[in-house]
């Protein structure tokens, strides 16, 4: 919207873009009207999935002639809901929120950008739609430019997904039997496969015509490019092919008019058929002719084999046609052959019948194990051979694989479907467990850090031992030190990565302590021993402060009576370990003071105050002093006072009567310590 002087501009009936001269701003999302949408407006179509698509043309356009305060960009009833959103990426100077949603907003990041900003930043506005086969139709895209409180402008994007996809169908693996005849790939592709592809490699029969013998085992890609506008869609099948079953009924056979000859194959199989009945491993023949077995492996597949049967009544020369293994015998006729050629047998009772031997010496089967053949105690591992129809380990196993977990040779005797025998052995060795030794040193004393751990010997495993964690290379001598009480615990590994736990405990001694004992109390100037309680044995005694201490025998302190001390007393023992403990000597002063049992306040300067008197002059400052009259009445409490104030027998300014008194004082002692004294004083005129 414009406005204008004379009103609002809401569009014009032209076929070309206008702006009028008062408009201030505008989003052309289509410069060259190359979309063919409506002015300003942009239209495109999608055909190709992903479906994803731009906002605007490549030359889209955002101008005002005011500072943009933001774009917002909307998409309408989206039909496929979260599946359609619109997504955008900060640039420079623009930060977009809500990628990923409905509704974009584009605002600026720092200072005010140019329209030329806000154009780049739309221009990486796309709509996406994730499914694998979306809604056709048009999305219906909004976007409005705002610009001061009442300024904006929209223009609308209209994209229309029209999906013209190529369906090759879906991956698949199948198995087919190598005897199997021609199969359709087409038919393992799924019902959303388009038809027209072709498939690479090409096979043998052509289109998508499959001989197992022929094609082999492999992956093959149906390739879909029926429409042009989208890319190719490939579908891949891997095939791999199933052994077919092998019987075999030997040599043809030639006997006597009136013997039975009894074929026979493995009674391995699943299913037998002779010439089309069903029937077992074995079958009894006493006519002449052609006998086919048909059998059915586990896996469904099937295998045949055809001999001729004769039955003669004259002298004839037959030929049997035999494969043996390498170091095995034929016997033909009470004759063992082991080497590869023809040999001749005349008639001899057999219907005067000539036999000639023709004989194949077949190799052995390539056998080889492989496997672990170095292993840690207690470990168990494998060894491993191809698979044969015949397996048989000297442990009694009968599979491809065994476990091992002892030293020792071990053999595999395997049979191949010739029936041809090979050995192999192999070599294990289990290493021995590793073990170590340790010399553990305790901390010296309780809490300290300075216990080791010492290794004394190792051995076991496959050498080349390293200490975990840590790292560090193991040998006799290697010390773990500066270590606390605690258990600790260390995985020891060798070269061949066998590994053995350790785990020590380092244990405190007991902690040495010292009983000082209760406060000291000591007269002035006298001296008082106390004897001190510990665990230690032998050990040595220090003091702070040093000045009124002295020690007298081993356990015994004696203080001097100096003054009021608190000390701290460490005690050391043979191991250097320590004890501290608190000894208060409190210094006890005799009071040497005289208080007077009667005084007489008549103002003749002689007694005329009463008060405690010291014979040393010694002052002992009152920090309170209390004075009753012989009923009790309360004349004076007054504390803090001097001895050089005392009491001068006045009670509120006026004198009082002469009698007895009664007094309570409490003194301050040198030490600070205070001392209570009361009696009995008589006031005389």
């Amino acid at each position: 919207m414009c406005p204008t002087p004379n009103g609002a501009v809401f569009g014009l009936a032209t076929d070309y873009e206008f702006l009028a001269s008062a408009c201030d701003l505008l989003i052309d999302l289509d410069a060259d009207d190359s979309g063919i949408a409506p002015p300003l407006d942009w239209r495109d179509t999608i055909h190709c999935l992903p479906a994803v698509a731009a906002v605007g043309d490549t030359d889209l356009n955002v101008y005002s002639d005011y500072t943009l305060d933001s774009l917002v960009v909307w998409l309408e009833n989206p039909p496929d809901g979260p599946a359609d959103y619109l997504a955008a990426s900060d640039t420079d100077s623009i930060g977009v929120a809500g990628s990923g949603s409905h509704r974009l907003t584009f605002t600026p990041i720092l200072g005010s950008p140019t329209d030329t900003a806000f154009a780049e930043a739309l221009l990486g506005a796309v709509w996406r739609n994730d499914l694998t086969s979306p809604t056709p139709g048009v999305r219906t895209i909004h976007v409005v430019a705002y610009a001061g409180e009442e300024r904006s402008d929209t223009a609308t994007a209209f994209l229309w997904l029209d999906p013209k996809m190529n369906e090759a169908g879906r991956d698949t693996t199948v198995s087919f039997c190598a005897g199997d005849q021609l199969i359709d790939l087409n038919d393992f592709l799924g019902t959303d496969a388009q038809p027209g592809g072709t498939w690479s490699p090409t096979l043998t029969q052509g289109g998508s015509n499959y001989h197992p013998m022929l094609d082999g085992s492999g992956v093959w890609q149906y390739i879909v490019q029926t429409s042009p506008e989208c890319p190719a869609d490939t579908a891949s099948i891997s095939i791999s092919l199933l052994a077919i079953p092998s019987p075999d009924l030997g040599p043809d056979q030639t006997a006597c008019q009136g013997d039975i000859v009894t074929l026979s194959v493995p009674a391995i199989y699943t299913t037998y058929t002779w010439n089309g009945t069903a029937g077992g491993s074995t079958w009894d023949v006493s006519t002449s002719g052609q006998f086919i077995v048909e059998v059915t492996n586990a896996d469904g597949c099937t295998g045949s084999d055809t001999i001729q049967v004769s039955f003669t009544t004259a002298g004839d020369t037959l030929l049997t046609t035999a494969e043996i293994c390498a170091g095995a015998g034929y016997l033909f006729h009470d004759t063992s052959y082991q080497a590869t050629g023809t040999y001749t047998v005349p008639g001899a009772g057999l219907c005067d019948t000539v036999h000639i031997l023709d004989l194949t010496v077949l190799p052995d089967p390539l056998l080889q194990i492989t496997g672990d053949t170095l292993l840690c105690a207690g470990e168990v591992g494998s060894l491993i051979i191809a698979s044969y129809p015949q397996i048989q380990w000297s442990t009694g196993a009968t599979g491809s694989s065994i476990p091992v977990s002892a030293t020792g040779p071990y053999a595999v005797t395997v049979t191949a479907n010739e029936g041809c025998v090979a050995s192999d052995t192999i070599f294990v060795t289990v290493l021995p467990p590793v073990t170590v030794e340790w010399a553990i040193t305790d901390p010296t004393c309780a809490g300290e850090g300075d216990g080791e751990i010492l290794l004394t010997a190792v051995q076991g495993g496959a050498g080349g031992y390293v200490l975990q964690p840590g790292g560090d290379l193991l040998s006799p001598g290697y010390t773990l030190s500066d270590l606390g009480a605690g258990t600790y615990t260390y995985t020891i590994v060798d070269a061949a990565g066998c590994a053995a736990t350790a785990t020590w405990l380092l244990t405190d001694p007991p902690a040495v302590w010292l009983e000082a004992g209760p406060e000291l109390i000591v007269n002035e100037g006298d001296r008082r021993a106390r004897t001190i309680q510990t665990n230690a044995g032998t050990y040595t005694l220090s003091w702070t402060p040093p000045e009124g201490l002295n020690q007298s025998g081993q356990e015994t302190l004696e203080a001097e009576g100096l003054i009021t001390v608190v000390y701290q007393i460490t005690l050391t023992d043979a191991k250097g370990c320590t004890a501290t403990d608190e000894l208060v000597v409190r210094v006890i002063y005799p009071l040497q003071v005289f208080v007077p049992t009667a005084f007489s306040p008549n103002g003749d300067g002689i007694n005329d105050v009463w008060r405690a008197v010291s014979p040393s002059d010694q002052d002992y400052p009152i920090s309170r002093l209390t004075i009753w009259d012989r009923w009790g009445n309360l004349l004076l409490s007054t504390p803090g006072i001097t001895n050089e104030t005392g009491w001068d027998g006045t009670f509120r300014g006026q004198p009082c009567d002469p009698g007895v008194y009664v007094y309570d004082m409490v003194l301050i002692l040198p030490d600070g310590s205070t001392r209570q004294i009361s009696g009995e004083v008589e006031l005389v005129k």
